[in-house]
C-alpha cells in the first residue's frame, strides 16, 4: 500500500514538469511571433501625459505600432485622442497593452488594430 501511494505521489509531482516542457520548434531557425499588444505593462504615466492620445502613444512606443487619428482612422479618433486622460487610467496596475488601451477608450469604445501595417486607432462607433 505504501509503495502504491509513493508511486502515485511521484506521478502527481511530475505533472507540473510536463507543463514546462519545451515544444518542438516547428520550423528550425524561425522565431515564434509574439503580439506586442499582449505583453504586460505597468500603467504608470509620466506627469506630462494628460490626454488619451498621449497615453496611447506612450503605451505603443516600444511596440512598433503607430497610433493614427487621420485617414484611414475612424472619424472620431482625433476627438477621442484629445480627451482628458480618464481618472481610472491613472491607477497604477500591471496589465496587457491591449487592456490598458481599452481602459483609455472606455467601456463604450473600441480599439481597432491593423496587425499587418502595425497601425492602431480608437473609435466609439460600431
Amino acid at each position: 500500500m505504501k509503495a502504491t501511494l509513493t508511486k502515485c505521489l511521484a506521478a502527481l509531482l511530475l505533472v507540473p514538469a510536463f507543463a514546462f516542457a519545451a515544444d518542438a520548434d516547428p520550423v528550425p531557425g524561425e522565431r515564434a511571433y509574439i503580439d506586442p499588444l499582449s505583453l504586460w505593462v505597468r500603467t504608470s504615466y509620466p506627469d506630462n501625459v494628460t490626454t488619451v492620445g498621449e497615453a496611447v502613444n506612450y503605451l505603443l512606443e516600444p511596440s512598433g505600432y503607430r497610433f493614427v487619428t487621420q485617414y484611414p482612422a475612424p472619424k472620431d479618433a482625433a476627438r477621442i485622442a484629445g480627451q482628458k486622460l480618464p481618472q481610472e487610467a491613472r491607477v497604477y496596475r500591471t496589465m496587457p497593452v491591449a487592456d490598458a488601451l481599452q481602459i483609455l477608450v472606455g467601456k463604450h469604445g473600441y480599439v481597432i488594430v491593423d496587425h499587418n501595417n502595425q497601425l492602431l486607432s480608437l473609435t466609439e462607433e460600431k
